[in-house]
């Protein structure tokens, strides 16, 4: 016991301290869960656990310091609002971080909008499995959190051995050098983290999926000026560095029908290719050949933009596993079935293979001579030309029986657009994008940016034709599974935007899909398809059994499968698309304005809550999908 009663300043810091250290205790959730590979990975995951916890403290207590500032007298009445302000809130943090530790274990996900939306909506909370005995359980914990808390105001008022030792804090030099060892130490973590993403060192970026908030650095750039650069096996293949972070993918491992061909494949993707380009005007070559396919014409990509979309493609998983799936340098299931079969590979891109990181994720596997770039000095229709003629050879190449497997992605379609002469067919188009002298409130200038797409669009499809045209002369279309589709759309203001990457509008998510093959009946798909589909069709007509939901979230419209709706991803949302509504989930990112919902045609809806409500049961699904396949 004390001999004098404490001031209010050695009550708050002493209250403060002891709270640190329950929230140090608290969140060992999140370490545990945390993929703890090497004294280097313990070491970092020490310093996360014992910043954050310094962080989230803070936040606690943050509102009792104020009531304590601006209550400057030592009166009985305003001691006690300080006290019951601080139980109040820390209280609700410890609350926080149980719920968000049981969130992330069942489910893969820490506190976001959307989890947030589905508890303040009618019916949302049923949708998470909340049941009679749940809500009594909850107000349980409820009761010993608080009690907790106030157990520790207790100490912290009549326990003198925490009283002493924590009387530094309730003075400013105290406070300043606790400001200071937080800053360096989060400082430092920044930095390691930082060059580990640009290293590829798993152990360590493994970490950040386990601690609700934390932010992610990137320092790829300054990783390579350290030689910090992927490890790589002696055939130029991406090791990484350590075990992977929790991923359960594949679920189940691949089987495959006795006997089965393993036929060529050659996946063709354009950037910024939305639906309405696949007409007969635009793109004559690439109509006709899919009459020898199947073509889908309400098909959604993955994504607005180029990773999300491509990662869709390959993996046939929501964009929201992205970061994971980069941490553990892991390769799609689609790919790996061809690697594992001894497959010729490779892959071509009139852009980067690094940005976005594909050389870390969907190509991890192909040793690094086996990817090639095109050249930045040259205009990007310039190099569709150059690398469709690199491909071609390269088919030709391939040892008589051996099963090759090709990619190329094209950048013709993308701002600002470029084209040689001879593909104009929409004359009257701008002859430069400026960016900055641009009037997009201008509805013709905007048609004219719009008809120089269009041309660059036109080229796209003759270099397409010259592919087709080779496998026709070297009789391999019986062989080979061609696919030619889209990352994304293209929004020329339709909605409001100009480009891709800032809207779901169907004009930045609709792209054109086409698969044709052995074992492909000709026809057209007018109901909702997805790049989610793409590799269960594909490993489909490579004879693989697995029901798609093994590796996937999509289905195999080519053998039966129908979806009603689709999911497309952004670097923090994903969007529910089915028919009637779009339902914008934010995710990944850390806003908490709420999901917004608009007609599947980007129109608006009357209510947007009301409309919200009729889709909690999906939307409590779509939570539990976010850890199916790991975090």
């Amino acid at each position: 016991m004390p001999s004098e009663c404490p001031s209010r300043s050695q009550t708050l810091a002493a209250f403060t301290a002891l709270t640190y250290a329950a929230v140090v205790l608290h969140m060992v959730q999140f370490a545990v869960l945390a993929p703890l590979h090497g004294a280097g990975a313990i070491v970092f995951t020490l310093v996360v656990h014992l910043v954050y916890a310094a962080m989230f403290t803070l936040v606690g207590v943050i509102p009792a310091l104020v009531v304590h500032w601006v209550t400057p007298s030592e009166s009985r009445g305003a001691t006690w609002a300080v006290r019951v302000v601080a139980v109040a809130f820390t209280g609700l943090l410890q609350l926080f971080l149980f719920a968000d530790g049981e969130l992330f274990r069942r489910y893969g996900n820490h506190f976001n909008g959307m989890i947030w939306n589905l508890l303040t909506t009618r019916g949302g909370i049923e949708s998470m499995d909340a049941d009679r005995a749940s809500w009594v359980a909850f107000w349980v914990l409820v009761a010993v959190l608080y009690a907790v808390q106030a157990g520790l105001l207790v100490a912290a008022t009549r326990w003198r051995w925490v009283l002493d030792r924590t009387a530094p804090l309730a003075r400013r030099r105290g406070v300043l050098v606790v400001l200071i060892a937080l800053v360096v130490a989060s400082a430092a973590e920044r930095f390691t983290f930082g060059l580990c993403y640009g290293a590829s060192y798993r152990p360590v970026t493994g970490v950040a999926t386990a601690y609700p908030f934390y932010q992610r650095t990137r320092m790829v750039s300054l990783a390579k000026k350290f030689g910090l650069t992927p490890e790589r096996d002696e055939d130029g293949i991406d090791v990484g560095g350590g075990a992977p972070v929790h991923l359960k993918y594949p679920l189940a491992p691949l089987a495959r029908t006795s006997g089965a061909k393993d036929l060529n494949v050659i996946w063709l993707v354009a950037e910024s290719l939305r639906w309405d380009m696949y007409t007969p005007e635009i793109m004559p070559a690439t109509t006709k050949f899919a009459a020898g396919g199947h073509s889908f014409s309400h098909h959604y990509s993955a994504g607005n933009g180029t990773r999300m979309g491509m990662f869709g493609l390959f993996y046939g998983i929501y964009g929201s596993y992205w970061f994971p799936f980069l941490s553990a340098t892991r390769s799609p299931v689609v790919l790996d079935a061809m690697v594992d079969s001894g497959y010729d590979l490779q892959a071509y891109t009139s852009a980067k293979f690094t940005f976005p990181e594909f050389d870390r994720t969907i190509f991890s596997r192909f040793p690094a001579d086996r990817m090639h770039e095109g050249d930045p000095e040259i205009l990007g229709w310039k190099n569709d030309r150059a690398q469709v003629e690199r491909m071609l050879a390269s088919i030709d190449a391939v040892p008589a029986g051996k099963p090759f497997f090709r990619f190329q992605f094209f950048e013709s379609p993308h701002a600002p657009y470029f084209f040689p002469q001879e593909t104009v067919i929409r004359p009257d188009y701008v002859k430069s994008v400026n960016y900055v002298t641009m009037d997009l409130k201008d509805p013709d200038q905007v048609r004219r940016i719009f008809n120089r797409y269009v041309n660059a669009c036109r080229h796209l499809d003759t270099q397409l034709e010259r592919i087709y045209a080779h496998l026709e002369a070297k009789g391999l279309l019986d062989s080979t599974i061609v696919i030619v589709t889209g990352d994304h759309g293209e929004e020329f203001m339709e909605v409001g935007r100009w480009g891709h990457h800032s809207t779901f509008s169907e004009h930045q998510t609709r792209t054109p899909f086409i698969i044709r093959g052995p074992g492909v009946v000709p026809g057209v798909t007018e109901t909702i398809t997805s790049h989610l589909d793409a590799p269960a069709m594909v490993l489909g007509l490579l004879g693989y059994t697995n029901p798609p939901s093994d590796y996937s979230f999509g289905v195999d419209p080519l053998r039966g499968g129908t979806r009603s709706e689709t999911i497309i991803a952004d670097w923090e949302n994903l969007c529910l698309v089915d028919g009637e509504l779009k339902i914008v989930l934010q995710v990944n990112g850390n806003g908490w304005s709420g999901d917004t919902v608009t007609r599947a045609d980007d129109g608006k809806v009357p209510d947007q809550k009301a409309s919200y409500a009729t889709r909690t049961q999906r939307i409590g699904q779509l939570l539990k999908d976010l850890g199916r396949f790991g975090r």
